[in-house]
């Protein structure tokens, strides 16, 4: 299964590594939108979650899902975990095929949970 990160923050990459790898899952990594776009389009329906970070330098999180969206380019899931608590934010995003929003700091288990059921 792999699983595509979106997210500017070393730390939550590590993070996302440390909850992920030993479940048997393959990373990939984009540190901004411009980089997940081009993941996205690499590895063009052989993504099964993409999870992502709205507040991102170069390209935030939410433009890439109305993209991703609006072009029909990737139907994996959808995750947003993020800071955001803006209720207009989270709508946009949900209108742009987000699955399930998350606020930071997440809960890793309910996490793991929602990725293992979407894939």
């Amino acid at each position: 299964m792999r699983i595509l990160i979106v997210e500017d923050s070393v730390n939550a990459r590590n993070q996302y590594r440390e909850l992920f790898s030993p479940e048997g899952y393959e990373l990939i990594e984009a540190e901004n939108g411009f980089e997940a776009l081009g993941a996205i389009q690499f590895y063009k329906g052989k993504l099964d979650v993409i999870i992502c970070d709205v507040n991102m330098p170069k390209l935030d999180g939410l433009s890439v899902c109305e993209m991703v969206h609006r072009d029909n380019i990737e139907t994996a899931p959808i995750i947003m975990v993020t800071t955001e608590l803006d209720p207009t934010m989270k709508k946009r995003g949900m209108d742009a095929g987000v699955r399930v929003w998350f606020h930071k700091p997440v809960d890793e288990d309910k996490l793991l949970d929602v990725v293992q059921k979407l894939t």
